[in-house]
């Protein structure tokens, strides 16, 4: 599920109001978004290979 089509997410609009991380001991009803994130955000750059 989508944290901004959760009741307590963002409502009709796409802006959620808290973090969209929750951590995995949390009750049922606010498990929605990246549960047990260990990272988060757009990974930049690029990894070396070794040959």
């Amino acid at each position: 599920m989508n944290p901004v089509d959760h009741p307590h997410g963002g409502g009709n609009h796409q802006h959620i109001g808290k973090a969209s991380t929750i951590s995995r001991g949390a009750v049922p009803g606010q498990k929605a978004g990246l549960i047990a994130a260990r990272r988060t955000g757009l990974l930049r750059g690029t990894q070396k290979t070794q040959d």
